[in-house]
């Protein structure tokens, strides 16, 4: 067909532009995954789009140790409190290896303002390589952090894991998404909570999205209205 390509190519952007604040792509009128399975399977046979790892519908049970990671990643990012003069997300991660969940932390569990992340990682006590394991997180490892501090995304590959799954995107405007391109240009597979769990912990964690969407601002013309992030150098 004449000009196939650049139809294809409009018809991918604007597949892209449908995606949702949790990485999904959602069609109420369908049965979840179905919409999001095509998507993602068409992408990534196109290899446009990194990897969402395998869980269906019907995978999702307490059986389901993934699920299972999930749900506890969720219960323990209840113990968080924010630190001082600040409000602080609340993040449990778990670590999965051989079938089984054989690290469980949670942001600021061993001192004030250390990420899940970094603690499941690099604090917890372990006799084993990471390579073989799957790390769940409630959010999106950041991707900036104090030049004596690492960012949870780079630890993520550093430590040699290959499979993620995230419960929501960093609300942030200057990390929001950042995470996942980092992990996944660096051959790391990122899947994604399904809804209602990402939704339970958008609840816990209302304030903190409150107070992070606060750093948008809209930039209004007559021909278009960009959306940007306001220069805030806080993190999370």
């Amino acid at each position: 067909m004449e000009n196939s390509e650049n139809v294809i190519k409009k018809g991918e952007n604007w597949i892209l532009s449908q995606q949702t604040s949790t990485g999904m792509w959602i069609d109420e009128s369908l049965p979840f995954p179905f919409l999001t399975v095509l998507v993602l399977e068409y992408f990534n046979n196109k290899d446009l789009y990194s990897h969402q790892l395998p869980l269906f519908l019907d995978d999702l049970t307490p059986e389901n140790i993934i699920f299972f990671g999930m749900k506890r990643a969720i219960e323990i990012s209840k113990n968080c409190k924010s630190e001082q003069d600040r409000i602080s997300p609340k993040v449990g991660a778990v670590v999965i290896k051989s079938g089984e969940i054989v690290i469980e932390a949670y942001r600021g569990e061993t001192s004030p303002g250390d990420h899940a992340e970094y603690i499941a990682l690099k604090k917890k006590e372990r006799n084993f390589e990471l390579e073989e394991s799957i790390l769940i997180t409630t959010l999106e490892p950041c991707t900036s952090r104090k030049p004596d501090k690492i960012p949870c995304a780079k630890r993520v590959v550093d430590a040699g894991i290959k499979k993620i799954w995230i419960g929501m995107l960093d609300p942030n405007p200057k990390i929001r998404g950042g995470g996942v391109l980092y992990l996944t240009d660096h051959g790391v597979s990122v899947g994604h909570f399904p809804p209602q769990l990402t939704k339970e912990i958008k609840d816990i964690n209302k304030e903190f999205w409150d107070d992070q969407i606060k750093k948008y601002i809209e930039d209004t013309s007559e021909s278009q209205i960009d959306i940007m992030a306001l220069n805030d150098e806080s993190e999370n």
